[in-house]
């Protein structure tokens, strides 16, 4: 099936749900076939909690590296850290998330190192976004944004690829 005739199948789709076959038939560059594989969730998670742990060692890894006193900047302004349950779900779902992404644009950029680096630089540029608020507003120095910011494309990268790399629809491997 072609471009051509997908678009006129969702015109003249009999039920009158324009758009029903686009989302069946995608044929693209990278799925010349035209069907689009079904998301496997499993795989999700399962990467999603790789990347997760990768996110986990690169933050131990990160604040050895950062010459930024995280304890005591908390104290500071009368915070407590939170406990380390806290770091481990918010990675593994950060995780997950990223892993999901790459799934879903998967069809398009095709599977791969150059498609989890996509997912990976979508969600730094995401978090990244998020972190410019506080920063602003002085909760940190400048200095120390933007070496979490370099640090995190580094983390973010390392972990979409190894979760990407767990991700498999249909026993096909990256």
């Amino acid at each position: 099936m072609t471009k051509l005739s997908i678009a006129c199948h969702a015109i003249t789709d009999t039920f009158g749900t324009p758009g029903a076959h686009v989302r069946e038939y995608a044929a693209d560059y990278h799925n010349p076939g035209g069907l689009v594989g079904k998301i496997n969730y499993g795989r999700v998670v399962l990467g999603g909690v790789v990347a997760g742990v990768v996110f986990l060692v690169m933050d131990f890894v990160g604040m050895q590296i950062i010459p930024f006193d995280w304890e005591a900047w908390a104290v500071e302004r009368g915070l407590t850290m939170p406990p380390l349950a806290t770091w481990i779900v918010m990675d593994v779902l950060f995780g997950i998330l990223l892993v999901w992404l790459y799934a879903a644009i998967r069809p398009r950029f095709g599977a791969g190192v150059k498609t989890a680096v996509i997912a990976a630089v979508f969600g730094w540029l995401f978090f990244s976004i998020t972190q410019w608020a506080p920063t602003a507003l002085g909760l940190w120095p400048m200095s120390t944004y933007w070496m979490m910011a370099a640090w995190g494309i580094v983390q973010t990268i390392a972990a979409v690829v190894a979760g990407a790399w767990v991700y498999k629809e249909d026993g096909a491997a990256m």
